[in-house]
């Protein structure tokens, strides 16, 4: 008699769950210099799936439905950027986005003062560099230039028999 060769019995279970999802990934930058743009919101325009930017503008959307997919990206003070990607279930496509700043504006407002006492000064003249926008200060030495565009700016102040000054600042969008 001869002995029946070994048998291992190894059931097989399969299994349909197939990934139907991937994820999205990038960065969020500043076209003029590169840098990435905290906050910015990254959405995935068919599902409004949403992500924020990290503080180096990186985000990940994950769970975004397999195939072509439009992601759009904003930040306030740049105008919206949007691409299509095509994502892979189970897989990662990366979308990055250069956002480029709109011109927005904003106010320069402030007080002349005396170095020597900090009493106002009434009639100074009180100028953006950039643009030549001026104000002259009122009886309280304030003064208000609107419509200034936003970003670094020099403001210089003259008023007879005192020394001019400058101040560097940033006006907000």
């Amino acid at each position: 008699v001869q002995p029946l060769p070994a048998r291992a019995y190894l059931p097989l279970v399969l299994s349909n769950d197939l990934p139907t999802t991937g994820t999205v990934s990038g960065r969020v930058t500043n076209a003029a210099n590169s840098q990435g743009i905290p906050g910015a919101q990254v959405c995935v325009l068919s599902s409004s799936q949403c992500a924020t930017a990290n503080s180096q503008g990186n985000y990940s959307i994950a769970n975004v439905p397999a195939g072509s997919q439009t992601v759009r990206a904003t930040a306030s003070g740049y105008a919206s950027g949007q691409q299509n990607v095509t994502v892979i279930a189970g897989g990662t496509v990366t979308a990055n986005f250069s956002l480029v700043a709109t011109l927005t504006t904003g106010t320069v407002s402030g007080r002349v003062t005396r170095a020597s006492n900090s009493q106002a000064i009434s009639g100074a003249q009180v100028c953006v560099l950039s643009s030549n926008q001026c104000a002259t200060t009122n009886a309280q030495g304030n003064y208000n230039i609107t419509n200034v565009a936003a970003g670094s700016q020099t403001v210089r102040a003259t008023a007879s028999g005192f020394t001019a000054a400058q101040q560097n600042g940033t006006v907000p969008a």
